[in-house]
């Protein structure tokens, strides 16, 4: 009988080494605990990758400043031309936009540059000549460093230009326009949402052309390549 005992207790001992193998709970709660790591590293992952992407939308208070040549032309003959200078013109713009991660992002941006009006008077007429405009491009921005970021655009510009004048009348023209732009800004982030954004923008496009006819005579008035020079100051939400 106390061999029999014996070697049921052999018998026995392995399966009870092994269940004590398998129900560790310090091999539990190893366990455990890298699970608790893995998950906790995948949430930081997340909010990282959630924090540097994600869809945008901006608004911007600008200033433009224009420089652009009107060529002037009587029955078809030249007759002079006239350049404006730095005019400045106040406008808007919102962008749509996603920030793809850290460093890059894209947007479509609606803006208007404003309108410039000047009058011209003399003995026996007058002539008031205005200009304005509105655009839309693609922009590609690329964060340089710590909120600096530069941007390239293209799109095109729609450019409205008009004269009054006492003998011959009003006249006016709109033309699209094929627009290129350079971007350069500063985005300090109040928050992971809010962002005050600071630009300069330079763009090119050009004018449209087109002219009176009164008794006779044609004067026509073409405005050529335009090139705006834009300070800018906005706010910048992501979702």
């Amino acid at each position: 009988m106390k061999k029999l005992s014996i070697i049921a207790l052999l018998a026995v001992l392995p399966c009870v080494a092994d269940a004590a193998k398998h129900s560790n709970p310090y091999k539990l709660n190893k366990q455990s605990s890298k699970t608790e790591i893995v998950s906790t590293e995948t949430v930081a992952k997340n909010h990282i990758r959630s924090a540097n992407s994600g869809f945008y939308i901006g608004l911007h208070a600008d200033v433009s400043f224009l420089n652009w040549k009107n060529e002037y032309k009587g029955d078809g003959a030249d007759a002079g031309t006239e350049k404006f200078k730095m005019k400045n013109f106040i406008g808007a713009d919102i962008d749509f936009g996603y920030k793809f991660n850290k460093k890059w992002s894209a947007e479509l941006e609606l803006g208007y540059v404003g309108k410039y009006s000047e009058s011209e008077k003399f003995s026996t007429d007058k002539t008031d000549y205005d200009l304005s405009a509105v655009y839309f491009d693609i922009n590609g921005l690329y964060d340089i460093y710590n909120g600096i970021y530069a941007g390239v655009g293209t799109g095109a510009a729609v450019v409205k230009s008009g004269a009054e004048h006492t003998f011959f009348g009003k006249e006016s023209k709109t033309s699209l326009s094929p627009m290129g732009a350079l971007m350069l800004g500063y985005k300090y982030d109040v928050n992971e949402h809010l962002g005050v954004d600071f630009r300069y923008r330079f763009s090119v496009f050009n004018g449209p052309k087109f002219g009176f006819n009164d008794a006779g005579t044609d004067v026509d008035i073409k405005t050529g390549l335009i090139t705006n020079h834009t300070v800018s100051v906005g706010m910048k939400y992501k979702f």
